[in-house]
């Protein structure tokens, strides 16, 4: 009884009030939270019809739910002086929020061109009800506390609201069709019509003012019937054409907005060539221009813990991975200006992956390994690294993010580093590798491939998933200010597979001439129009654009 008239009658309570710290918190945090959800389950559901209906589905039944909880206690508690029916005829849900709690349910469970109406419909009302009908609640906020029954009850419908026009925003179930649009304005005139005739039933002076037909009740409407000097029939005419006038206008923004974006897309799937003169390319293409300071003189022979499953390697992985996931990654997508592509392809081949699975791409930028870490969260990955650099100053943090030195001019520690790579693989762990052999930072071309991504591949017969960078001119700011040369792009493509009718020389020879063509196409390079062969066979540098290399080169980072 105590929690009865603490929630649902809010007796002695005091009343926060509109615009409290209570009452923005309280939103903004439901409004987040719904917001984050929508936002995961449209992306995980793409492409995935039946998924999507039954996200429609429940978010249409808790709607209802929600209506129907306040109805039903509104007819066991009736308004003072009132039937349980006049309290109810009051409070039915005709007023401008409550449209979604007739839409949502009919764009969930119907079909056909009514139902590509309605989730138009629900697009079009759904985020301007959840922001306005949360933030804007005086008649709630100002008469209740925030945490009781009708405030919860507000919070909730509006929520759900937006929640559903979100989902469909995000996930591409809305059409936006310009021959919808007079079919969504005539829902929403039916709705009004309905509101108004209901309206008229009350008597004069006791209308519940379904959809602001009445009065503003402290709304922008007011300004209208005060324009009209209060006549009714003008004011009326007035609030059909300014909700209709807003679906219109919601239409053409879309598509305005719809335009500036394939603009910009367009201008992105340009193929982009730095053609940067600033670093020194060796004439060689896998060989290396860092210059690595340090030598801490670790002896990387069959006894080194290629993959450390230590304990106390472990814990401190554990650690780094969380500073990554929090600051680095975020940088890093800042730093690169970084877009990641392809992911979908990642998600359609998860069964498969996840036995493991040889990734390869070029490599350009002294942060492109993070790229990949970024896209393959939240997988382990590992890479295989050229030995001087775990020797170096930054040999103890690239073994903390998965590197794995090859070794140098010995047998027996080639052994363990290969025995050590297969047990990786077939515990499921993903194995990067760079098969230009070396970072050429800012180029274009791909370099003729190594085979060492492909003899892993078939050796211990795993996929090879090609990857690749390409570039995204940079915009005024980056290039201006912060200098920068251009904005990456990674592209994850389909996985790769041995051919197995060929003798185990002839798979790998296959592989490797097939992952070349596939990061030259992800890279937005026609594979015959490469300016390099697949394969390495000391292949050297091509000078396609200048023979002057390193002008004014510092360093890399």
């Amino acid at each position: 009884m105590d929690f009865y008239k603490w929630f649902f009658l809010a007796e002695g309570r005091e009343i926060e009030g509109l615009f409290s710290f209570a009452h923005i918190f309280s939103v903004t945090i439901t409004l987040l939270v719904f917001f984050i959800v929508a936002i995961i389950l449209a992306n995980k559901f793409k492409e995935q019809p039946k998924k999507q209906n039954i996200v429609l589905a429940v978010a249409a039944i808790l709607i209802v739910v929600v209506e129907f909880a306040k109805l039903l206690y509104l007819g066991l508690v009736p308004a003072d002086g009132e039937t349980a029916w006049e309290t109810i005829r009051g409070n039915l849900p005709l007023y401008l929020c409550d449209m979604q709690i007739f839409i949502i349910p009919l764009a969930a469970f119907t079909r056909g061109k009514f139902r590509e109406w309605c989730l138009d419909f629900v697009a079009i009302w759904g985020l301007l009800m959840g922001f306005f009908g949360n933030y804007f609640a005086g008649n709630i906020y100002g008469t209740y506390p925030v945490i009781s029954f009708f405030a919860v009850i507000s919070l909730l419908n509006h929520s759900i609201s937006a929640f559903a026009a979100l989902f469909i925003l995000v996930s591409g179930l809305n059409k936006m069709k310009k021959l919808n649009i007079p079919f969504t304005i005539g829902i929403l005139v039916v709705y009004m019509t309905v509101a108004l005739i209901v309206d008229y039933s009350f008597r004069p002076g006791k209308e519940a003012n379904y959809m602001f037909f009445f009065r503003g009740d402290g709304t922008p409407f007011g300004l209208f019937l005060d324009m009209v000097q209060g006549n009714l029939i003008a004011y009326q005419i007035i609030i059909y054409l300014l909700q209709c006038g807003y679906m219109v206008g919601f239409y053409f923004a879309y598509y305005g907005i719809k335009k500036l974006v394939d603009i910009h897309n367009a201008k992105e799937a340009m193929f982009f060539d730095p053609k940067t003169n600033k670093y020194p390319y060796p004439m060689d293409t896998d060989k290396h221009y860092l210059h690595v300071k340090k030598d801490n003189h670790i002896n990387i022979d069959e006894h080194y813990p290629y993959v450390d499953n230590s304990f106390g390697f472990r814990f401190k992985v554990f650690w780094v991975r969380v500073l990554l996931t929090l600051i680095v990654f975020p940088l890093c997508y800042v730093r690169l200006g970084l877009k990641i592509k392809g992911k979908e392809n990642l998600k359609k081949n998860k069964e498969i992956l996840k036995k493991g699975v040889v990734t390869c791409s070029n490599h350009v930028h002294m942060w492109d390994y993070l790229a990949i870490m970024c896209a393959a969260q939240p997988r382990k990955t590992n890479i295989v690294a050229w030995a001087p650099n775990i020797r170096g100053e930054n040999g103890a943090m690239m073994r903390m993010v998965g590197a794995i030195p090859i070794p140098e001019d010995n047998m027996r520690a080639s052994l363990a580093f290969f025995a050590s790579i297969k047990k990786l693989l077939n515990s499921g762990g993903w194995l990067h590798i760079y098969p230009e052999g070396s970072m050429w930072e800012y180029y274009s071309p791909i370099r003729p491939f190594k085979k060492g991504a492909s003899y892993f591949a078939v050796e211990n017969d795993k996929p090879l998933l090609p990857m690749a960078f390409s570039y995204r001119k940079p915009s005024w700011i980056r290039r201006k200010i912060f200098h920068q040369i251009a904005c990456f792009t990674l592209t994850i493509g389909e996985p790769l597979y041995a051919n197995k009718e060929l003798s185990k020389t002839e798979q790998e020879l296959d592989l490797t001439i097939r992952a070349h063509d596939a990061v030259c196409e992800l890279a937005r390079i026609h594979a015959k129009d490469n300016i390099y062969e697949p394969i390495y066979k000391n292949s050297k540098r091509v000078d396609y654009y200048t023979d002057e290399y390193g002008i004014g080169y510092k360093g890399s980072w």
